[in-house]
């Protein structure tokens, strides 16, 4: 897949890793690890099974994602998630393996930075480049970067 770098992308890329992007503290308990997180849609088991807009920046980050996916040809029917993920650099084990739905779906990952930080998808590696994107199914995780901020997109989808 490739990143068509639209002036969308470029606005809320500047914008998520301004000084001024709201960031929320999570904690992963399953894999006892905090992050930053920004959610521009909640994830549907969040208590409703639907998702729900969560974020002012909803909008040019639904362009943004829309932007890449007819790009690349990608048909879309819902998005089920939408978010911005942090994660500072860290010699903590790595986070277990996991699907982020436990229903059929895509993953959908945008790499704002260059950071480092390995996406294993069914055991491949990916080694993220700024402004790359992996589209991929099934049962994944990510290593932590081992100098600067990891910051990435993430969408999830039928």
């Amino acid at each position: 897949m490739k990143n068509p770098l639209t002036d969308n992308y470029l606005s809320l890329k500047s914008l998520v890793l301004s000084s001024n992007f709201p960031w929320y503290f999570c904690r992963n308990a399953d894999d006892d690890f905090d992050f930053h997180g920004h959610s521009f849609i909640e994830r549907p088991e969040s208590g409703l099974r639907l998702p729900v807009i969560k974020s002012n920046d909803f909008d040019l980050c639904y362009t943004v994602f829309m932007e890449i996916l007819e790009y690349n040809e990608v048909s879309v029917n819902t998005f089920y998630r939408m978010g911005a993920n942090a994660v500072s650099p860290s010699s903590s084990r790595n986070p277990v393996e996991h699907v982020d739905h436990e229903f059929p779906h895509k993953n959908l990952l945008v790499y704002l930075t260059d950071a480092g930080g390995a996406t294993i998808v069914e055991g491949k590696r990916y080694d993220p480049q700024e402004d790359s994107l992996l589209l991929f199914t099934g049962r994944h995780y990510h290593e932590f970067p081992k100098e600067r901020r990891r910051v990435v997109l993430v969408a999830t989808f039928i």
